[in-house]
């Protein structure tokens, strides 16, 4: 079919999968006489799904924004472009639901909107988030204004205007880069907050457990009524168990406060579930750093909120500065010229991406770290946490799973027959019984064996967390445990929201794809020692691309507050 051989002939190449081609066969088969027009908007419409965008921009210059490739073939990419840019008014009106009303019920599998075009799903959730936002941002100022002065010499002056623009609104953005102090001062927030409401409830969350744990733990410097504050992950909090509880409308929140952290990682259906679930007169308090990297799910709303604010004084927003956390200075330049997109210092300090050379390195540190006579887990947690091995890509040679497996074989054959070998691992699932949450680290402790598969333990095997208490630790038996990798290297978009004495960072070709944010979440990861793997070509690739994704809501925000 002459209509679409040019969407086959990509996707054996270029940013196109087989599944773009493959959505718009399908929905050929339903519609048949359905126009080249209509069929390349699908087509960028499935490949901008893949990639996590909420919709599809079809005016012409954003859609050349949104859509750069390499590939050697860009007169048939031009193409494309063009003819999805001219499909509005052709866009088959059986599948499609135009301009529909906010709040509207959408039946329509798709959905066109202000020039973009939507999968139903996304609509909603993008619906619902604007819904909500206009609800929250009208809410009135006499329930939500406190006057109370912050009264502390140990906030910086960003902080302190953070915190009355906090107590002064019913929705609130705070952002800034990693140690500038984002939850010290939410801590003082709460502190301001109980002078004029001491009974109130507040409630602490973070999209994963152990971006939750590291928050209570911050909490827990400071000297709170423990019945008024509640932690934990936002899906616990809002009563998430599965995809579909995301458009359900929940019970709101039982709480005067709600504040949470790591919202760069939540994506957009998340946050129509938070935003929805919070009650009239309550605050929302939102911690983040707009520059990391994009949640892996669809949307990017912390950012989409944070260019909204920036040049609109409807919605409270406060940067955070002077971070505090990096003890070398030079980091801090890195990761302000890699925001700019410049060089000259990232590519000085790249080391060459060897195999052989990279693997002896990372040899050296596992059995620095990990081969002792004595199992002690205290210490072994902190030698864990003292430095981590990142990498931005998931699969090939220097892929965070090809490189877990390496070290655990070079591990494995070190360790006597009959004596305990010490895992890493970080947990995949989070399981409510076992209290042990997505992202949370641990050891595993397995006696070696003449035979030993990974999923098959004997009554030897555990693994060891750090408890609750200060110095507590939690032995649990291996075969309970819920679905872990093995964490001698993670990736760079798990390592988000931790922080470690030392960061090694691997930057492998294909890594051009998460654009200059991936390095930024990396290199930002380390407090005093930085090394970086890669090779210039691929690095310089990555600082000239993005990965800001697409939505309307920005533009509808807009459109409703005017700047």
């Amino acid at each position: 079919m002459e209509r679409i051989k040019y969407i086959d002939q990509l996707t054996i190449k270029g940013d196109f999968e087989e599944i773009d081609s493959h959505f718009v066969h399908r929905m050929l088969a339903y519609i048949p006489e359905m126009g080249s027009e209509a069929i390349a908007a699908f087509f960028l419409l499935m490949t901008s799904y893949r990639q996590g965008h909420l919709c599809l921009p079809l005016e012409k210059k954003s859609l050349e924004t949104f859509f750069q490739s390499n590939s050697a073939d860009q007169d048939l990419i031009k193409e494309i472009l063009h003819l999805a840019s001219t499909s509005k008014t052709v866009l088959p009106s059986e599948i499609v639901e135009t301009s529909p009303e906010a709040q509207e019920f959408v039946s329509k599998p798709f959905v066109l909107f202000d020039d973009c075009l939507y999968f139903q799903r996304n609509w909603v959730y993008e619906d619902k988030i604007i819904f909500h936002l206009k609800r929250l941002l009208s809410a009135s100022k006499s329930e939500n204004n406190l006057t109370s002065e912050v009264a502390t010499d140990s906030l910086r002056e960003d902080q302190k205007l953070a915190t009355q623009k906090a107590l002064q609104s019913s929705l609130c953005l705070i952002t800034g880069g990693p140690g500038t102090g984002k939850t010290y001062t939410a801590a003082h927030i709460v502190k301001q907050f109980l002078q004029n409401k001491s009974d109130a409830t507040i409630i602490l969350a973070a999209p994963t457990g152990k971006a939750a744990m590291r928050l209570e733990s911050s909490f827990s410097l400071h000297q709170f009524p423990k019945a008024v504050l509640q932690f934990g992950t936002l899906h616990h909090a809002l009563q998430i168990k599965s995809w579909k509880d995301f458009s359900k409308d929940g019970v709101p929140l039982d709480a005067d406060m709600v504040i949470v952290d790591e919202c760069s990682m939540i994506d957009a259906g998340m946050f129509s579930c938070l935003l929805s679930r919070i009650p009239e007169g309550a605050k929302l308090i939102l911690l983040g750093d707009d520059c990391q990297l994009s949640p892996i799910e669809t949307g990017a709303v912390f950012a989409d909120l944070v260019q909204y604010a920036s040049s609109n004084s409807a919605l409270a927003f406060a940067k955070l500065i002077n971070p505090a956390r990096f003890e070398r200075q030079e980091l801090i330049h890195l990761s302000e010229e890699i925001k700019a997109g410049k060089p000259k210092l990232l590519t000085s300090l790249l080391k060459p991406l060897e195999e052989d050379a990279l693997l002896s390195f990372l040899y050296q540190k596992i059995e620095k770290t990990f081969l002792f006579e004595q199992l002690d887990p205290h210490y072994l947690l902190q030698a864990m946490d003292a430095y981590k091995v990142l990498s931005c890509m998931r699969k090939g040679p220097f892929g965070v799973d090809n490189l877990n497996h390496k070290m655990a074989s070079h591990y494995f054959s070190r360790v006597p027959l009959g004596q305990y070998c010490v895992i890493p691992i970080l947990i995949t699932r989070t399981d409510y019984e076992l209290d042990l949450f997505n992202g949370e680290t641990g050891l595993l402790v397995r006696k070696k064996q003449a035979v030993m598969r990974e999923g098959l333990f004997n009554s030897e095997d555990y693994a060891v967390f750090r408890g609750k208490k200060k110095d507590e630790m939690r032995h649990i038996q291996a075969s309970l445990l819920p679905s872990f990798e093995y964490g001698y290297c993670i990736s760079v978009h798990k390592s988000q929201g931790s922080e470690y004495e030392e960061a090694i960072v691997i930057v492998p070709k294909g890594s051009e794809a998460f654009g200059k944010e991936v390095l930024y979440t990396g290199v930002t990861r380390a407090r005093k020692k930085l090394e970086i793997y890669g090779d210039k070509e691929t690095v310089l690739e990555i600082l000239r691309r993005d990965t800001k994704k697409f939505s309307g809501i920005v533009k509808r925000l807009y459109s409703l507050v005017p700047p």
